[in-house]
């Protein structure tokens, strides 16, 4: 989760230009844009944290799938649903409202999300095979009867 919220405020990093760009095209002409440092900070602070956040979202699909409260099966069943809350959630964080800072964070998200689709997948066929070997271990115990005190 670390290198992940790591690499989303990279993002941010490579979006803040764009960002400032499109808030100091709201002054008039002839006008002067002096953003105070509090404002500023504030500013460059949620953008990062947003952008950072939002590449971790991935890891917490993957955590409830690993709960086993979030099943892959459902996940790509409503596959058209997350791709447009990751998009819903990128026009909302990105700071800009041209395309391109909402593309930034857009596009990594849905391959974050591919990848834990997989990840999720993976994880169920694993635990599937494992209770099924369990299953015949428990029934393979009961056949062989009782076992003496001294064996359990």
């Amino acid at each position: 989760a670390v290198p992940l919220f790591l690499f989303g405020i990279a993002l941010g990093w490579l979006v803040m230009p764009q960002a400032v760009q499109f808030f100091v095209g709201f002054t008039p002409e002839g006008g002067a844009n002096l953003p105070t440092a509090s404002v500023y900070i504030s500013f460059v602070t949620r953008l990062y944290l947003a952008f950072g956040v939002a590449m971790v979202l991935p890891v917490l699909l993957v955590g409830l799938n690993m709960l086993g409260v979030l099943p892959g099966r459902m996940i790509v069943k409503h596959w058209r649903i997350t791709v447009f809350l990751v998009m819903l959630v990128a026009a909302i964080a990105a700071p800009g409202s041209d395309a391109i800072s909402m593309f930034y964070m857009a596009v990594p998200l849905v391959v974050l999300f591919g990848v834990a689709i997989a990840l999720c997948l993976w994880g169920d066929r694993r635990r599937d095979r494992r209770s099924g070997q369990r299953e015949v271990d428990v029934e393979a115990e009961l056949a062989a009867g009782p076992k003496p005190l001294d064996q359990i």
